[in-house]
């Protein structure tokens, strides 16, 4: 038996404290020991069931060391290197989406360039 989808309602109590907004989720001990009903409340969460649509079991038609050269060799990409040296690339494919995020980090490993690259389905 698979269910399709479900719903769950949790009672609340919202409070205020120093640092901002807490929610704080009420059990029957909490309700036993005189907080009245009315004055919480509620969350729905709904879940449903979906199924992966048919791109995401496809696997990339390009292999990762493809897509990093294809950024590395950007104007942009060359430029930044000569600013701030030797760059350390990282691709990782996006299945729903059919493409590729590529990031570039400098020797610190701070982030200095992200791009999407698609997977060239024409291949």
């Amino acid at each position: 038996m698979a269910i399709s989808d479900a719903e769950i309602a949790i009672k609340v109590a919202i409070e205020t404290t120093g640092s901002g907004i807490t929610v704080r989720p009420i059990g029957t001990r909490d309700l036993q020991t005189g907080i009245r009903p009315e004055l919480l409340s509620e969350i729905r969460v709904r879940y449903v069931a979906a199924a992966d649509g048919p791109t995401a079991a496809r696997p990339p038609k390009r292999p990762p060391a493809e897509v990093i050269r294809e950024l590395a060799q950007r104007d942009d990409v060359v430029r930044l290197a000569k600013i701030v040296g030797q760059l350390e690339f990282e691709a990782s494919f996006v299945p729903a989406q059919r493409r590729w995020l590529v990031v570039a980090r400098d020797a610190a490993g701070r982030l200095v360039r992200e791009a999407l690259l698609g997977d060239d389905d024409d291949r």
